[in-house]
């Protein structure tokens, strides 16, 4: 294991901790009761009660803001890229940069591997593996796709198949199609957007797509 890769374990770790501790503090059997002075009495802790400081939040704060989301916690990151770093805004935006240039590697595979691609990181490396015994060893993962697709039919391909197509759908829709609008399409074509909404804190994460729309 590499020291970034050590690294990310302790942080995801702590970041479970955390999320742990605030579930046992809002819990009702176990959790801790605080005195409000508008109520002017003790009430159990709720989650607006909580703040989570650190030194610093670089390389962390995404860490967390995933896992307490994914442990169904409402959190708010004091960050201007806490944003940016939502899993959901992330695969989004990797979609765009590949209907924008497919042959950018990191954004296809992200997209390959999401829930609009629904691939396997074993399908993605059965698919390179494949190219690499009959493609230059500097081909773009996309070229590797195209190739696979011309070769084989099986389950690989028909998930590969679908992504592909709805990538080229969206490169040509485009050219006559504003952002916000492309952004639609690409959540209808995927069915990303209902699939967010279904995930721990959907409301959550259905603000921030819309967020994005309207930035966009």
């Amino acid at each position: 294991m590499t020291e970034e890769e050590n690294n990310l374990e302790k942080l995801e770790l702590e970041a479970r901790v955390i999320a742990k501790r605030i579930i046992e503090l809002t819990d009702e059997k176990t959790g801790q009761y605080i005195y409000d002075e508008e109520l002017d009495s003790y009430r159990l802790a709720e989650y607006r009660d909580i703040v989570i400081l650190s030194r610093s939040i670089k390389g962390f704060g995404d860490t967390l803001y995933n896992t307490l989301m994914a442990s169904d916690i409402p959190v708010y990151l004091e960050d201007s890229k806490g944003y940016f770093d939502a899993v959901e805004i992330r695969i989004i935006l990797a979609l765009l940069s590949v209907v924008d240039n497919s042959r950018q590697d990191i954004p296809l595979a992200s997209v390959l591997m999401s829930p609009m691609g629904n691939l396997t990181e074993n399908d993605v490396a059965v698919i390179c593996d494949y190219a690499y015994k009959s493609m230059d060893k500097k081909a773009c993962l996309f070229d590797k796709c195209l190739l696979y697709l011309e070769e084989f039919e099986n389950p690989i391909a028909d998930k590969l198949n679908r992504v592909i197509s709805i990538i080229n759908t969206l490169k040509e829709e485009k050219k006559n199609t504003s952002i916000s609008d492309l952004i639609w399409r690409a959540l209808d074509l995927t069915g990303y957007y209902l699939y967010a909404s279904a995930m721990p804190m959907g409301n959550k994460r259905k603000a921030n797509i819309n967020m994005l729309i309207e930035k966009a």
